[in-house]
């Protein structure tokens, strides 16, 4: 008999890791799939502005933080953070940047662009125009780098506005924004169920990325 408790608790043990795994695969921003993302770094000298998919690559699992020796990208809290929400703060992204935001400011902002076709009041550049401001207004200094959302290999993310990615980085560069890194492409082995979100490997190689751009 107690060998037969001993398998059945062993075998639910092992199956905890796969369930979590497979509830993680369906919904992302899950606290309990954050279990492994690392401490904020102290010592960080680049904000973070962007979206779930630019949270994964800095913080999730083997992300940027974990391989960096650096660590020089804050932890962003970025999940949801659509241009649009950005710009209306209708998630709080705001609150979260300056509670992880280091006494003395930025030195530099890495901005990953994340539009949704349609969203948000007023023009895409628009929106634009006041998120810059809000990283003026904290860190006048800082300089500015604008990526595009990750790229992929296949249709992916359909919720995204594809069709507006040179436009708006157009747009950035005559702000006089830096160029930031281009991360991906990702393939189907590299992106969860709804093929949008890295999974750990493609946290993995965004995060190698992140790295090679940064440090």
């Amino acid at each position: 008999m107690a060998s037969l408790f001993f398998t059945v608790a062993l075998v639910g043990f092992l199956m905890v890791p796969f369930a979590l795994d497979s509830r993680c695969e369906q919904n992302p921003d899950d606290p309990r799939c954050q279990t492994t993302v690392p401490p904020v770094p102290v010592d960080a000298s680049i904000g973070v502005v962007g979206c779930s998919n630019t949270e994964d690559a800095v913080e999730n699992r083997s992300g940027y933080l974990t391989q960096s020796s650096k660590d020089l990208l804050a932890s962003s809290a970025s999940g949801g953070g659509s241009l649009a929400r950005w710009d209306s703060n209708s998630r709080g992204h705001w609150t979260i940047y300056d509670s992880m935001r280091p006494a003395a400011g930025y030195s530099s902002v890495w901005w990953q662009l994340c539009v949704r076709t349609g969203e948000g009041s007023g023009t895409y550049e628009q929106q634009m125009d006041s998120v810059l401001t809000q990283i003026r207004q904290r860190d006048p200094g800082a300089i500015v780098f604008v990526s595009w959302l990750n790229s992929y290999n296949f249709a992916a993310c359909p919720q995204v506005d594809w069709g507006v990615e040179d436009r708006l980085l157009d747009y950035a560069t005559s702000l006089g924004l830096e160029s930031g890194p281009f991360l991906g492409p990702l393939d189907q082995s590299q992106v969860r169920r709804d093929n949008c979100h890295p999974n750990s490997a493609g946290v993995s190689f965004m995060g190698g990325q992140l790295v090679d751009f940064f440090d």
